[in-house]
């Protein structure tokens, strides 16, 4: 990933996920990844999230193939991104706010191994505050992105690792969040 990874903080992987790291990033991939870092730490700091090891904050690393756009690695102190995440017109908002959510209610596999729903939900849901805090959207703006994020997953045929039906997922946010029930019901 060359110095620029190194600087980012970017950590060491498995075997398996370092043949899927990409050799270089370009310089508007290296500067979406930094802002996606300097949003997480201030989320931290808002939530007031204490620092009692290095790093702080999950740290981002780059994947070329990942099963979603983000994925939370909590044995591994990280957010999992997919390159394209960083590339123009994709918005990786919301997928990394649900991930920065797992790691702010403390989710690891053990505990959400009996209740994958709720812990997705309860993510999903954290992901509102996540986006307000992080990247200054209001309250509507936060719940629209998660929203239609959420709504575009409808299209993948089978749920992620962890997940329910993406239909019953959108389903619950619409509930919590006053927003149309998805037609899948």
């Amino acid at each position: 990933m060359g110095v620029a990874a190194l600087v980012l903080g970017v950590a060491c992987a498995s075997t398996a996920q370092e043949a899927q790291r990409p050799s270089a990033l370009t310089p508007a991939e290296i500067a979406r990844l930094t802002e996606l870092s300097e949003v997480a730490e201030r989320v931290r700091l808002a939530y007031g999230a204490g620092c009692v090891a290095r790093p702080c904050v999950p740290r981002l690393v780059v994947a070329e193939e990942l099963q979603a756009v983000a994925v939370w690695d909590g044995p591994g102190f990280r957010i999992w991104l997919q390159r394209r995440a960083l590339g123009p017109g994709v918005e990786p908002r919301p997928a990394v706010a649900h991930e920065m959510s797992h790691w702010l209610l403390g989710h690891t596999e053990q505990d959400c191994a009996t209740k994958p729903f709720e812990c997705e939900m309860a993510a999903n849901a954290e992901a509102v505050q996540v986006l307000i805090t992080g990247w200054a959207l209001t309250r509507e703006e936060a719940i629209s992105l998660m929203y239609a994020s959420l709504m575009a997953g409808l299209n993948r045929s089978q749920p992620l690792r962890g997940h329910d039906t993406p239909c019953r997922e959108v389903a619950v946010f619409a509930q919590a969040f006053n927003r149309p029930l998805p037609a899948c019901q």
